[in-house]
């Protein structure tokens, strides 16, 4: 196993903010987006993120849930509404042009997929399987961000955030 030191400790964005703008994205895009698919996507932008610039991209935890990777917070924000709508207005400045990028590029690399899709995907290898323990539907395992690197550092992960 290799020992990934992150650069940074103090991440750049908060998730719901990340979360906000994915959401925006996929709106203007029209593609289809609920709770599930949100968790997936910044799970994976959060692996971008720590491939390409070794640091965390937002410092909530990465949880395995039964449904996969999950980050409570955005959940707790989104879990009741059908419609998820962003929280910063569309003229924002909080995010820079890069991560943007970031951002879109993952949107659009699983538009095409479900929630279901990516819940098969997220559950079939990696991270999200080895901290997932049968049965701890109430145990918020959280999914350390180094083994999220490593994981898509690696060839087979890397083929799923480029």
């Amino acid at each position: 196993m290799k020992i990934f030191i992150l650069k940074n400790t103090i991440p750049k964005y908060d998730a719901l903010i990340i979360s906000s703008y994915a959401i925006r994205y996929s709106q203007q895009q029209n593609y289809s987006l609920n709770i599930t698919k949100l968790m997936k996507l910044l799970y994976f932008i959060q692996a971008k993120y720590l491939v390409e610039k070794n640091s965390k991209c937002f410092n909530e935890k990465i949880l395995a849930w039964s449904f996969g990777p999950a980050i409570y917070e955005v959940f707790e924000r989104y879990k009741l509404f059908m419609n998820l709508n962003p929280l910063i207005k569309e003229d924002d400045d909080y995010i820079d042009n890069r991560t943007k990028k970031l951002i879109e590029f993952i949107v659009e690399k699983y538009a095409d997929k479900g929630p279901i899709d990516l819940t098969i995907q997220t559950h079939s290898s990696g991270p999200w399987k080895d901290h997932w323990k049968e049965g701890s539907e109430y145990i918020w395992n959280e999914i350390p961000v180094e083994e999220i690197k490593e994981y898509y550092s690696s060839e087979i992960g890397r083929k799923e955030i480029s």
